[in-house]
């Protein structure tokens, strides 16, 4: 009887561990067949199905990011999306920012941003310091994503003081974006520092890099799918990877596009530096002319 009494008691235990963890071994089981399968929409199914049960997905969803395979790695940012923001930024995407692999890191700096998580700000600032390079390129990529004062202010502070001349420049092309659709709001160019100040000051940046940038690498891979998909040729963002370029050269694009006219790099002693900053803001200003934020009187 005793025996008869354990073997049950065995069974409820089983049966309760079961009821309890039924999630979690459902997830390990989608997470199992998400790497055995290269059918984007069994793929798509099995994403779901993880992002369905919440944090009970957590350990399977981190077993994607150490996956030996990039495809899988990269699967593990949108099987992610179920997690809780700690969990899943603490589990996978800051894990991807400093794999060892540019697309993985560029995509996971993008996700952190657009997740809206304070934390997940203040993590990519930090970051962005960081001595690695493809480290800190990335998480400077993603700072362009975070409309934030805070965000602007780092990547001001890492065009004046990076060593890298890759990383002064993905900041300088970040630092454009946060420039872009604020140009109607004083504020945007008088901030502290003052964003257009930096960006001329990048004008004698004469550090050399190669490779392409953040937005660069976005627009081939865009051109690449349509490519694919459509048969069709779409012209790519330029830059080869081995072609070398400098700070300066991305500073002088960034201020050509908001002034409507040609600026070029500067020499390290330029003397109208000042001047030319008050014409950019000129410029941008005519270009550019403020929102009203009341509405005129009777």
């Amino acid at each position: 009887n005793a025996r008869f009494y354990l073997i049950l008691a065995a069974m409820v235990v089983a049966f309760l561990v079961v009821v309890f963890q039924r999630n979690s071994i459902r997830a390990r089981y989608w997470a199992y067949q998400l790497k055995q399968t290269d059918d984007l929409a069994d793929q798509a199914y099995y994403i779901a199905c993880l992002t369905s049960v919440g944090d009970a997905a957590a350990e399977s969803v981190e077993s994607l990011v150490w996956d030996s395979r990039k495809e899988i790695r990269m699967l593990a940012i949108p099987a992610s999306q179920g997690l809780t923001p700690r969990i899943r930024h603490e589990l996978v995407l800051n894990m991807l920012l400093i794999a060892e692999d540019d697309e993985l890191q560029a995509s996971a700096a993008t996700a952190i941003a657009l997740s809206h998580w304070e934390p997940g700000e203040q993590f990519l600032i930090a970051v962005s310091q960081s001595p690695t390079e493809s480290t800190a390129c990335a998480a400077a990529g993603g700072l362009s994503r975070i409309d934030s004062a805070a965000a602007a202010d780092a990547l001001c502070t890492i065009v004046q003081t990076n060593k890298s001349p890759k990383v002064r420049a993905q900041a300088v092309e970040s630092l454009a974006a946060h420039l872009q659709p604020s140009l109607d709001n004083g504020g945007a160019i008088t901030g502290k520092p003052d964003a257009i100040t930096v960006m001329v000051q990048a004008l004698s940046d004469s550090g050399e890099f190669s490779g392409q940038l953040a937005a660069e690498r976005e627009i081939d891979t865009v051109s690449t799918v349509v490519t694919a998909r459509k048969g069709l040729r779409v012209a790519t963002s330029g830059p080869s990877a081995s072609a070398a370029r400098t700070v300066a050269s991305i500073a002088a694009g960034v201020l050509t596009d908001l002034t409507g006219e040609s600026i070029e790099a500067i020499p390290a002693d330029f003397a109208a530096q000042s001047r030319l900053v008050e014409r950019c803001k000129s410029l941008i200003a005519q270009r550019h002319p403020r929102i009203p934020t009341t509405l005129p009187g009777p």
